[in-house]
């Protein structure tokens, strides 16, 4: 059975028949008509980590058919590991090489299609439009001093550089193309990761003090000591915890997004650089400058290097269907694919000193900066 208020007073929705669905919420959540948010605070034990006190934004028939598809365990729902049907990876070929100046780092793409690339040496932004037959780029926007990496909020309509000379957090409106906010950190701001289910922004540092902002207040909330040089972020909501790699201390250190305090620290092989999350929360994949790629263990703090990935690792992404992951190696001027089953390794050549990668459209492509005046789309 399940019982969501409706106006103060409890309504029930008879699924229990059914599917054995046992939801309760108090009266004081409202559950109108239309579009509101609802809080189901109940959820059979086995759908846990599918939903954990999730808030929706959905219409009551939409809340009821999610409840009953996950319930009764819709072949439709999920698979593996906790991903969504219809996620992919790209075939692995280079189709478009656009030109773009100001040396080309940071990478950050919306469910939209909507793009950002940071120009480290041109202190500006530059987006575009990613679609599954196209690729545009418009103006740039000018930020802050050497913004070393981007994010994009949720709906692809706001930017966040992190300004490595600048020693500051702006804030893009990409609307209007101009930079509503520039919030100072207290050193040098390498890499930033918006929330997407929150007005939370999390902002690496060479000192090593993890900055939390709030995009909303455009305050900083709170901050954390991290590591030296912290820089690679991975963000895992449904457990409330923030990994961030430490470049000099060769550590990750997993920060509770609850009481925002470090509460383990994993070594990691040497000058650990971008890292990406399995979407089970299980694994932990961390590009490293010294042996080139590690698979971590999160829960025994066993680490694994992948065989063939070359050192001088520095970016890294996992594709949305968790199969393969794209390492970047700027001085080889390569991007290594790995397939994360087999661990086989396959390696695109050529490309001008390639930083950052991204996915976009569902996994179907990937963006690379090269720090040649290059941005590569793979497909």
């Amino acid at each position: 059975m399940v019982a969501l208020g409706r106006g103060g007073a409890m309504t029930r929705y008879g699924l229990s028949n059914a599917c054995g669905l046992d939801v309760n919420c108090p009266a004081d959540y409202s559950f109108p008509t239309g579009r509101q948010i609802v809080n189901v605070c109940t959820f059979l034990p086995n759908r846990a980590n599918m939903l954990r006190s999730a808030v929706f934004r959905l219409s009551s028939t939409a809340v009821l058919a999610l409840l009953f598809s996950l319930a009764c365990g819709s072949s439709g729902s999920t698979e593996p590991g906790g991903l969504t049907p219809g996620l992919t990876h790209p075939n692995g070929t280079i189709s478009s090489t656009l030109t773009l100046s100001g040396r080309p780092h940071g990478v950050a793409i919306a469910s939209t299609g909507r793009y950002c690339v940071s120009q480290i040496d041109g202190a500006s932004v530059t987006c575009g439009m990613l679609t599954a037959t196209d690729v545009t780029l418009l103006g740039p926007i000018l930020v802050d001093l050497q913004p070393a990496h981007v994010a994009l909020s949720a709906d692809g309509n706001q930017a966040y550089t992190a300004n490595q000379f600048g020693s500051s957090l702006s804030i893009v409106n990409l609307a209007t193309s101009a930079v509503v906010a520039t919030i100072p950190l207290p050193s040098q701001g390498f890499n930033v990761l918006a929330d997407p289910g929150s007005s939370r922004v999390y902002v690496t540092t060479s000192t090593g003090s993890l900055q939390i902002v709030d995009a909303g207040t455009r305050t900083i909330l709170s901050q954390v000591a991290t590591g030296p040089a912290s820089n690679g972020l991975a963000l895992d909501r449904s457990a409330g915890i923030l990994y961030v790699s430490s470049i000099t201390a060769g550590t990750v250190a997993a920060v509770s997004t609850t009481t925002n305090a470090v509460v383990r620290i994993y070594p990691v092989s040497a000058k650990p650089q971008r890292i990406a999350l399995s979407a089970d929360g299980k694994t932990l994949f961390v590009a490293n400058e010294s042996s080139g790629l590690d698979i971590l263990d999160l829960n025994s703090g066993t680490r694994s290097p992948v065989a063939g990935v070359d050192p001088g690792a520095v970016g890294l992404a996992l594709a949305p269907d968790g199969k393969v992951v794209y390492v970047t190696n700027p001085p080889a001027g390569k991007v290594q694919i790995v397939d994360v089953a087999t661990k086989q390794v396959t390696t695109l050549s050529g490309l001008l000193s390639p930083r950052n990668v991204a996915f976009g459209l569902s996994g179907a492509a990937a963006v690379v900066t090269g720090e040649g005046n290059k941005v590569y789309v793979i497909r």
